[in-house]
C-alpha cells in the first residue's frame, strides 16, 4: 500500500515509508511467560535475540534523513520468519 499513497501524494512532496517490525524488547512482551518467550525466539536467525528499541528508532530516524526513500516497506526483523 505504500506505493499507492507514495504516488498519491507526491505532488505534494510526502513521501510513504512503512516499518514492519519483528520481535523486540517491549512492555507486551515482559507479560507472555517464559516459555513463550522461548519458542517464539527460535523464529530468529542472527542476532539471535529480540530488537531494542534504540534499533526501531535509528531505522525511522534514516528514514526521515534519507529522502530518496519512498513507496516501500522496510522489514526490521533480523531476518526472523514467525510462523502461521
Amino acid at each position: 500500500m505504500t506505493l499507492p499513497v507514495a504516488r498519491d501524494l507526491a505532488e505534494q512532496a510526502i513521501r510513504c515509508v512503512a516499518v514492519a517490525p519483528g520481535l523486540f524488547e517491549a512492555e507486551l512482551f515482559r507479560q507472555i511467560p517464559e516459555k513463550g518467550i522461548t519458542a517464539l525466539k527460535k523464529a530468529l536467525l542472527y542476532p539471535d535475540r529480540m530488537g531494542q528499541p534504540e534499533e526501531f528508532a535509528a531505522l525511522v530516524r534514516h528514514i526521515v534523513e534519507n529522502p530518496y526513500l519512498n513507496g516501500t516497506c522496510l522489514r526490521l526483523d533480523g531476518g526472523a520468519r514467525l510462523p502461521a
